[in-house]
């Protein structure tokens, strides 16, 4: 199975690595490496994700590789990653039809409130 990425999803990982890279260089890499080798076996094993609880969709999916949630969308022949966010974001689903709109509605504080 064919897996590719949003612009978005490239643009937040490549924003998520330079984020670490300022203090940890070297697990910035270890991350990334781990995100790649996530994302690459979705092509073997496209439903090894789970469902993103807000989504009602089976086919909105995520793998984590922590702090992140690597989101992907599960069609016949393809996977698309769409986005990373922290674990910790709540992402809002609309009805688009070019990435199934995923926005970052609000992420909680280390207390648990909603930003």
């Amino acid at each position: 199975m064919k897996v590719t990425w949003a612009p978005l999803a490239e643009n937040q990982v490549a924003d998520a690595f330079t984020f670490i890279a300022a203090e940890r260089p070297s697990a910035a890499l270890k991350w990334f490496e781990r995100v790649v080798s996530a994302t690459e076996s979705l092509s073997l094993l496209p439903d090894q994700g789970r469902m993103v609880p807000e989504s009602d969709r089976e086919s909105i999916r995520k793998v984590l590789v922590d702090p992140y949630r690597i989101i992907y969308r599960r069609d016949e022949n393809e996977v698309v990653i769409l986005r990373s966010s922290t674990s910790g974001a709540i992402l809002i689903l609309t009805a688009s039809a070019s990435d199934v709109g995923l926005t970052r509605a609000s992420s909680r504080t280390p207390e648990g409130r909603l930003t």
